[in-house]
C-alpha cells in the first residue's frame, strides 16, 4: 500500500492522486473476476473494509480514464531470455447488442494478439494487440529490439519461412526454427533453411517426415504457446472488454501479467 498514492510530480496541471501501481492492481482484479468498472469500484471498497485499510479507492470513471494513459506498467519479464516461441491468435472485441449482429449478419470486430513466450519458464515476454490486417512478420523488428542478443532459438509457424526473417534472426544471434514450405528447394536460401529442407527430404518428405523433423529439432515445443492461448480463453475470457485501441493495449498487457503471475502461484 506504500505505492498506492502517486509520487510528487513537477509537471503543469493537477497531479495524479493514485499511482499507476494502484490502477494496475485494480485492473488485475477486474480482469480476473470479469467485473465492469462500476462493480470494480464497489468490490475494491468492500475489500478495503474487510482488510481494515483506510486507503481511498478511485472512482470508476477515474480508472477508465487512467487506463487509456498507462505508461509505467510492470515488466512482463526482467530476466534474460534465450529461447522464444512466437504465435498469434484472433480474439473478439465485446460489444453490446451482439444478438443483432448474429441475426442480421453484421461482421464482428476482431483483434490480433501477438504473443512471445520464454520457452524455459513459459512466461510471456512480449504481447501486443493489433488490427486483424496486420501481418505477423511486420512486428519482428519491435520484438527483437525488446529482447537481448543472447544466443538462443526462435520458434514460429510456417509463416516465418522467409529469407528476411532468417537474416534478421542471424543478426540478433537467434536460430530460426520454422517448417519449410512444401516443395521447398534445398539449393536456395541460407544454410539453416537448406539443412532443414535436406533433413525433411532424407526422412521421406511427407507428413510423417515433418513430424519426425519437429521432434528432432525441438520445434514440437511450440505447442506450449497453444496451451497458453487455451489458458487465456478459459481464465480471462474469449473476448476483450475494451473498445478503444489505447485501452485494448492496456488490457492485453494486464492479462499477460496475470498469466505470468499464475505460473508461480
Amino acid at each position: 500500500m506504500k505505492k498506492w498514492k502517486a509520487p510528487p510530480c513537477k509537471k503543469v496541471g493537477r497531479p495524479f492522486k493514485f499511482s499507476d501501481h494502484a490502477i494496475e492492481t485494480l485492473l488485475i482484479l477486474r480482469f480476473i473476476y470479469h467485473l465492469p468498472l462500476r462493480q470494480l469500484q464497489g468490490f475494491a471498497m468492500s475489500l478495503m473494509t474487510m482488510l481494515k485499510m483506510k486507503a481511498e479507492v478511485p472512482h470508476f470513471t477515474c480508472i477508465g480514464k487512467r487506463m487509456q494513459k498507462m505508461h509505467s506498467l510492470s515488466y512482463l519479464k526482467k530476466k534474460k531470455v534465450t529461447d522464444v516461441v512466437f504465435d498469434t491468435t484472433g480474439i473478439r472485441v465485446y460489444e453490446s447488442g451482439e444478438w443483432k449482429k448474429e441475426k442480421y449478419g453484421n461482421k464482428r470486430k476482431w483483434k490480433k494478439i501477438h504473443v512471445g513466450i520464454d520457452l524455459k519458464t513459459k512466461e510471456i515476454v512480449y504481447s501486443k494487440a493489433t488490427d486483424s490486417q496486420v501481418h505477423d512478420l511486420s512486428l519482428m523488428d519491435e520484438l527483437f529490439e525488446s529482447m537481448n542478443r543472447r544466443k538462443g532459438r526462435f520458434l514460429i509457424d510456417g509463416i516465418g519461412d522467409t529469407h528476411q526473417l532468417y537474416n534478421k534472426c542471424r543478426r540478433h544471434n537467434k536460430t530460426l526454427l520454422t517448417p519449410p514450405r512444401k516443395g521447398a528447394s534445398w539449393r536456395k536460401g541460407c544454410s539453416e533453411r537448406r539443412l532443414a529442407v535436406k533433413l525433411q527430404l532424407l526422412l521421406g518428405g511427407d507428413k510423417t517426415a515433418r513430424s519426425i523433423w519437429s521432434k528432432l529439432t525441438g520445434y514440437n515445443q511450440r505447442s506450449h504457446i497453444e496451451g497458453l492461448f487455451s489458458r487465456w480463453e478459459r481464465v480471462l475470457g474469449e473476448a476483450l472488454r475494451s473498445k478503444l485501441d489505447q485501452t485494448i493495449s492496456t488490457e492485453v498487457y494486464i492479462k499477460s501479467l496475470i498469466l505470468n503471475k499464475m505460473i508461480f502461484s
